[in-house]
Protein backbone atom coordinates (compact mmCIF):
# COMPACT_ATOMS: atom_id res chain seq x y z
CA UNK A 1 0.00 0.00 0.00
CA UNK A 2 1.60 3.29 -1.35
CA UNK A 3 1.93 6.08 1.23
CA UNK A 4 -0.85 8.33 -0.17
CA UNK A 5 -3.59 5.11 -0.26
CA UNK A 6 -2.33 4.59 3.49
CA UNK A 7 -3.26 8.87 4.09
CA UNK A 8 -6.47 8.90 1.95
CA UNK A 9 -7.16 5.24 4.39
CA UNK A 10 -6.79 7.18 7.40
CA UNK A 11 -8.59 10.52 6.54
CA UNK A 12 -11.65 8.42 5.63
CA UNK A 13 -11.73 6.67 9.22
CA UNK A 14 -11.07 9.85 10.74
CA UNK A 15 -14.15 11.14 9.14
CA UNK A 16 -16.03 7.99 9.83
CA UNK A 17 -14.93 8.52 13.37
CA UNK A 18 -16.23 12.32 13.67
CA UNK A 19 -19.24 11.27 11.77
CA UNK A 20 -20.53 8.89 13.97
CA UNK A 21 -19.40 10.63 17.18
CA UNK A 22 -21.47 13.42 15.81
CA UNK A 23 -24.59 11.67 15.34
CA UNK A 24 -24.09 9.35 18.55
CA UNK A 25 -23.89 13.20 20.75
CA UNK A 26 -27.25 13.87 19.37
CA UNK A 27 -29.11 11.48 18.72
CA UNK A 28 -28.71 9.15 22.14
CA UNK A 29 -26.94 12.22 24.44
CA UNK A 30 -30.14 14.30 22.92
CA UNK A 31 -32.06 11.28 24.55
CA UNK A 32 -30.43 11.88 28.24
CA UNK A 33 -31.62 14.88 28.06
CA UNK A 34 -34.87 14.98 27.50
CA UNK A 35 -36.83 16.84 29.68
CA UNK A 36 -40.59 15.98 31.26
CA UNK A 37 -42.60 18.22 33.12
CA UNK A 38 -41.70 16.88 36.15
CA UNK A 39 -38.08 17.77 35.67
CA UNK A 40 -40.18 21.01 34.58
CA UNK A 41 -41.96 21.12 38.22
CA UNK A 42 -38.69 20.36 40.16
CA UNK A 43 -37.09 23.15 38.03
CA UNK A 44 -39.46 26.01 38.68
CA UNK A 45 -39.49 25.05 43.19
CA UNK A 46 -35.91 25.52 42.76
CA UNK A 47 -35.69 28.65 40.83
CA UNK A 48 -38.78 29.82 43.72
CA UNK A 49 -36.65 28.77 46.14
CA UNK A 50 -33.45 30.94 45.42
CA UNK A 51 -31.43 29.21 42.37
CA UNK A 52 -31.69 27.39 39.68
CA UNK A 53 -28.79 25.59 36.82
CA UNK A 54 -29.01 23.38 34.39
CA UNK A 55 -26.38 21.69 32.13
CA UNK A 56 -26.70 22.94 28.64
CA UNK A 57 -27.40 26.69 29.87
CA UNK A 58 -31.14 28.49 30.14
CA UNK A 59 -32.17 31.09 28.09
CA UNK A 60 -33.74 33.47 30.03
CA UNK A 61 -36.58 35.40 27.89
CA UNK A 62 -39.13 38.94 28.24
CA UNK A 63 -42.53 38.95 27.20
CA UNK A 64 -44.98 41.86 28.02
CA UNK A 65 -48.24 41.17 29.39
CA UNK A 66 -50.92 44.00 31.15
CA UNK A 67 -52.29 43.64 34.50
CA UNK A 68 -55.53 45.49 35.57
CA UNK A 69 -56.50 46.87 38.87
CA UNK A 70 -59.57 48.30 39.50
CA UNK A 71 -59.80 48.66 35.28
CA UNK A 72 -56.04 51.05 35.14
CA UNK A 73 -53.58 48.81 33.03
CA UNK A 74 -49.99 48.54 34.19
CA UNK A 75 -47.62 46.78 32.02
CA UNK A 76 -45.35 44.25 33.39
CA UNK A 77 -42.62 42.45 31.93
CA UNK A 78 -42.45 38.86 32.30
CA UNK A 79 -40.08 36.32 32.61
CA UNK A 80 -39.93 33.17 30.35
CA UNK A 81 -36.89 30.06 30.67
CA UNK A 82 -36.15 28.10 27.95
CA UNK A 83 -34.11 24.67 28.19
CA UNK A 84 -32.41 22.78 25.72
CA UNK A 85 -33.88 19.11 25.18
CA UNK A 86 -37.84 20.38 25.12
CA UNK A 87 -39.33 18.29 22.05
CA UNK A 88 -42.82 17.22 22.70
CA UNK A 89 -43.41 18.58 26.09
CA UNK A 90 -46.85 20.40 25.95
CA UNK A 91 -48.32 22.05 29.10
CA UNK A 92 -49.94 25.73 29.82
CA UNK A 93 -48.92 27.33 32.55
CA UNK A 94 -52.11 28.84 33.75
CA UNK A 95 -53.20 25.63 34.85
CA UNK A 96 -51.14 25.55 37.73
CA UNK A 97 -52.00 28.77 39.32
CA UNK A 98 -47.96 30.08 40.39
CA UNK A 99 -46.73 32.68 39.72
CA UNK A 100 -43.45 30.74 38.02
CA UNK A 101 -44.97 27.62 36.27
CA UNK A 102 -44.07 24.56 33.72
CA UNK A 103 -44.89 25.81 30.11
CA UNK A 104 -43.91 23.73 26.73
CA UNK A 105 -45.51 24.41 22.84
CA UNK A 106 -44.55 20.67 21.69
CA UNK A 107 -41.24 22.28 19.84
CA UNK A 108 -39.69 24.29 23.05
CA UNK A 109 -40.45 24.29 26.88
CA UNK A 110 -39.24 25.59 29.77
CA UNK A 111 -41.22 27.70 32.54
CA UNK A 112 -42.99 30.97 32.39
CA UNK A 113 -43.73 33.76 34.50
CA UNK A 114 -47.83 34.50 34.86
CA UNK A 115 -49.40 36.70 37.13
CA UNK A 116 -50.54 34.88 40.30
CA UNK A 117 -53.46 36.20 42.28
CA UNK A 118 -53.59 35.21 46.11
CA UNK A 119 -54.86 36.41 49.28
CA UNK A 120 -52.30 36.30 52.17
CA UNK A 121 -53.20 37.64 55.98
CA UNK A 122 -56.03 39.57 54.68
CA UNK A 123 -53.61 41.18 51.44
CA UNK A 124 -54.03 40.36 48.06
CA UNK A 125 -50.90 39.88 46.43
CA UNK A 126 -50.68 40.24 43.07
CA UNK A 127 -47.06 38.59 42.05
CA UNK A 128 -44.30 37.59 39.07
CA UNK A 129 -41.06 37.17 37.97
CA UNK A 130 -39.61 39.49 35.78
CA UNK A 131 -36.01 39.09 33.90
CA UNK A 132 -33.30 41.40 35.04
CA UNK A 133 -31.38 40.66 31.71
CA UNK A 134 -32.23 38.39 28.84
CA UNK A 135 -29.51 36.01 27.28
CA UNK A 136 -28.01 32.23 27.53
CA UNK A 137 -26.73 31.66 31.30
CA UNK A 138 -25.83 28.34 33.37
CA UNK A 139 -27.53 29.53 36.29
CA UNK A 140 -30.53 31.63 37.39
CA UNK A 141 -31.42 32.95 40.56
CA UNK A 142 -34.25 35.29 42.31
CA UNK A 143 -31.86 38.55 42.70
CA UNK A 144 -34.41 40.29 44.52
CA UNK A 145 -37.92 40.96 45.51
CA UNK A 146 -39.63 44.25 45.32
CA UNK A 147 -42.91 45.62 45.98
CA UNK A 148 -44.10 47.53 42.75
CA UNK A 149 -47.51 48.93 43.47
CA UNK A 150 -49.63 49.18 47.27
CA UNK A 151 -53.18 49.99 46.47
CA UNK A 152 -56.81 49.83 47.55
CA UNK A 153 -59.22 47.84 44.77
CA UNK A 154 -62.01 45.56 44.40
CA UNK A 155 -61.15 43.70 40.72
CA UNK A 156 -57.86 42.46 39.56
CA UNK A 157 -57.58 41.05 35.46
CA UNK A 158 -54.43 39.45 34.64
CA UNK A 159 -54.49 37.74 30.85
CA UNK A 160 -55.42 34.35 32.97
CA UNK A 161 -58.60 35.76 34.51
CA UNK A 162 -60.43 38.48 36.59
CA UNK A 163 -60.79 38.17 40.14
CA UNK A 164 -63.93 40.50 41.74
CA UNK A 165 -63.15 41.28 45.36
CA UNK A 166 -66.45 42.63 46.29
CA UNK A 167 -65.09 45.11 48.43
CA UNK A 168 -62.06 47.99 48.61
CA UNK A 169 -59.05 45.33 49.74
CA UNK A 170 -55.22 46.36 50.10
CA UNK A 171 -53.74 44.73 46.97
CA UNK A 172 -49.72 44.43 46.84
CA UNK A 173 -48.00 43.66 43.28
CA UNK A 174 -45.15 41.97 44.18
CA UNK A 175 -41.88 41.73 41.17
CA UNK A 176 -39.53 38.84 41.98
CA UNK A 177 -36.54 39.80 39.57
CA UNK A 178 -34.64 36.87 38.02
CA UNK A 179 -30.95 37.10 36.85
CA UNK A 180 -28.48 34.91 35.29
CA UNK A 181 -25.05 33.98 36.26
CA UNK A 182 -22.23 32.13 34.47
Amino acid sequence: MSPVSLAVLLAALLAAGLLGYTYYTSTVSGAERRVTVATLERLADMLASGGASLPGGLRLEAYNATLRIDGIPIGVRLARITLPGCHGVRVDPARYGAALAPWGNGTACGLASTIRVAERGGVVVVEYYTPSTTGLYGSLNVTSSRVRLTVWATSISTPWGNVSLGRPVEVVVLERVVGGGP
